[in-house]
């Protein structure tokens, strides 16, 4: 079981029900930023995650429910970079002192990348249904139509917050020189589909300053929802990408 989760591509950690990191494999070492993966037993799974509250939410998850799956989840890696991820969650079977943690940055290569062992999973449930019976068929396809529709899912997003960032402000500023850079911070977030609290965490504020600051770009720009604010600015971030690509 550890030679296979020291070789699996996906990043891979292995901690106890404190969040205490007992091994990491090297994808997870590197993507965050470390040289090897006993630099990584020295941590806490929670010292990577920007949404405390939310993490210890989803370890208490994993307590009663022994496990879940694609919750997006911000990082922070060791050189501060933030990185936004797709994680997975479960209980080692026969050691339930012992939990999985497994994770792969949330873009678009990524989610191919997924999707090519899927496509291999399917070859081989595809081989066992000549050799089940009408039942079993009828089980094996609706599995296999599950997995096919499931490839079909495309991300929001497919750029990470500490790359997006910065175009995606340039972007607003340019557009609107009217707003301050705590507003044109905002807006930029906003279009990365995080809520308020994300925000605020993010930028190191309170919930309530984030809505202030909501409420005065609305106003300047003579919007009346967050909607038409967020179709707004990534109008203007579509547009300002193309002239200057």
């Amino acid at each position: 079981m550890y030679s296979l989760f020291r070789a699996m591509p996906t990043c891979g950690v292995l901690i106890d029900n404190e969040a205490n990191i007992i091994e990491a494999n090297l994808a997870a070492a590197i993507f965050l930023g470390f040289n090897s993966e006993e630099e990584m037993q020295a941590h806490n799974a929670f010292d990577f995650v920007i949404d405390l509250k939310k993490a210890k939410m989803l370890l208490k998850k994993v307590l009663l429910e022994n496990g879940f799956r694609d919750i997006k989840l911000l990082l922070r890696s060791k050189n501060g970079s933030i990185i936004c991820v797709i994680m997975y969650a479960c209980f080692i079977p026969r050691q339930k002192q012992k939990i999985l943690l497994q994770f792969f940055e949330y873009d678009k290569n990524a989610f191919l990348f997924q999707s090519k062992w899927a496509d291999m999973f399917l070859c081989d449930v595809q081989q066992l249904q000549s050799h089940l019976n009408t039942e079993g068929r009828s089980i094996l396809k609706r599995i296999i139509k599950k997995y096919k529709q499931s490839k079909e899912i495309e991300f929001v997003r497919s750029r990470t917050l500490n790359k997006v960032i910065d175009q995606d402000i340039k972007a607003v500023s340019a557009t609107y020189p009217t707003l301050s850079s705590s507003e044109v911070n905002i807006s930029a977030l906003l279009c990365l589909n995080l809520t308020t609290q994300e925000i605020s965490v993010v930028l190191n504020q309170t919930v309530n300053a984030v809505r202030v600051t909501l409420h005065r770009i609305l106003t300047k720009l003579n919007l009346s929802s967050r909607d038409e604010l967020i179709e707004c600015i990534s109008e203007c971030i579509s547009d300002y990408t193309t002239l200057n690509s």
